[in-house]
């Protein structure tokens, strides 16, 4: 029998379920983070990929996520990691 998963509507609320996990200074870097990529990376889609150790939010044309161009890692043990993706044409 397969598992029923609450879907939850708002995304908001639910990056902010992921992020309550975290330490309440590495939490609110990682929102103005986000704010700041928003702005800068205007229609790009949004993965957010949350796991036992890190939670992973990145940012690409699709749903691809090879493809994303720039993503946010933090870290459950401490630290958030911020990197930009460069392709070899």
């Amino acid at each position: 029998m397969l598992a029923k998963f609450k879907l939850t509507a708002n995304p908001k609320r639910q990056i902010d379920s992921f992020l309550a996990k975290y330490d309440p200074a590495i939490a609110a870097f990682a929102r103005r983070v986000l704010v700041r990529m928003r702005k800068r990376l205007l229609g790009a889609v949004e993965m957010v990929y949350d796991n036992y150790n890190g939670l992973v939010i990145g940012f690409g044309p699709n749903d691809r996520a090879s493809l994303a161009i720039f993503s946010i890692v933090l870290f459950l043990l401490g630290g958030l990691c911020a990197s930009f993706r460069e392709r070899a044409e």
